[in-house]
């Protein structure tokens, strides 16, 4: 009788163990960060892209829309990169220590690419970078003006 009692806590034991062994393993799904919106961000430094996306009716111009933070103290002036026919093209912005900069929402005009020529549903390259800090590249999606909260954004 013993045996058949042991032999039942050893299978309770593997079973139960087998069943929740994953949860002591696997990373946190509320600890990962990700983006929460339809855009995308990077941290350069003390500086923090969020929400970036680019909205273009035609592919071939771009608006890009994007909050920029600066968590440091002193003022920076932060670029924004894109290809354009071969050609680099940079939109800078100065941003005061502690300041958040909302481009594209309200009434501050979005930094605008001429001649990106990347369709909407596609994915601009944008290089991210201010003083010498080493910068980031995201990948930035190109949306359309058809939802309400981005038909403002088109040029």
């Amino acid at each position: 009788m013993s045996t058949r009692i042991a032999a039942s806590v050893v299978i309770a034991a593997s079973l139960l163990l087998g069943s929740t062994g994953c949860a002591f393993f696997s990373p946190i799904a509320t600890g990962l960060k990700y983006d929460p919106s339809d855009g995308v961000g990077t941290t350069v430094g003390d500086v923090e892209v969020r929400n970036a996306v680019a909205v273009s009716s035609d592919g071939v111009d771009a608006n890009l829309a994007v909050v920029v933070i600066n968590t440091g103290e002193d003022t920076v002036k932060v670029g924004f990169q894109v290809e354009s026919d071969g050609e680099k093209l940079t939109s800078t912005v100065l941003v005061s220590g502690g300041e958040t900069i909302s481009l594209g929402n309200g009434d501050v005009p979005g930094l605008v690419f001429p001649e990106v020529n990347q369709q909407p549903g596609g994915l601009l390259p944008v290089y991210v970078q201010y003083g010498s800090e080493p910068g980031a590249e995201i990948l930035v999606p190109v949306l359309t003006g058809e939802l309400p909260e981005y038909e403002h954004l088109i040029l």
